[in-house]
């Protein structure tokens, strides 16, 4: 936090830093290209096999968010159920975020299928290639954070349900 990144401006605040990213990192690099067309409102139809793909990516979503991402659900069983309340689960129902799921969701799938193919991947820049792999790193990072706070909840409620049981054997 103490070097200096481009495009990112610190501001130190009496009781916080705030980083402010210039707007230039979120525009596609030249060598990108656009998939589908958007319409006025930045929106666009989706077809059936998108549309069982989004239901797919909630699906797993939801599991994961409920801790029963190894168990095996039907759509139909997805469908009926109703999804467990969680309250120190932020609330991500917002338009925004749902568009940012499926574009996070449309650019792993356009990946993966450039991944196979080298040379769709020879035209990249170099710059972008580093701005690439910094965003990679970053956003390793914070999973990795992600997934160590969810592990430390994880310990967290055991412990408690483990404190629970030996509660109510002492009880009895």
């Amino acid at each position: 936090m103490d070097a200096d990144v481009a495009h990112v401006t610190k501001i130190q605040e009496e009781d916080r830093l705030t980083c402010v990213l210039d707007e230039s990192l979120f525009r596609c690099p030249a060598s990108y290209t656009q998939i589908g067309n958007a319409g006025v409102d930045g929106r666009r139809q989706f077809s059936m096999e998108e549309e069982d793909d989004l239901l797919q990516f909630a699906i797993q979503q939801s599991l994961i968010e409920s801790g029963t991402e190894k168990e095996e659900v039907d759509i139909w069983e997805a469908l009926k159920s109703q999804k467990p309340s969680r309250p120190e689960t932020p609330n991500l129902l917002g338009e925004e975020e749902r568009q940012l799921q499926r574009a996070i969701q449309a650019s792993l799938e356009l990946y993966q299928q450039n991944a196979s193919n080298p040379e769709l991947l020879e035209n990249v820049s170099p710059e972008s290639d580093s701005d690439l792999h910094m965003a990679l790193l970053l956003s390793q990072r914070e999973q990795e954070k992600e997934r160590l706070r969810e592990e430390e909840e994880r310990m967290k409620e055991e412990k408690m349900l483990e404190e629970i049981l030996q509660l109510s054997l002492k009880e009895k």
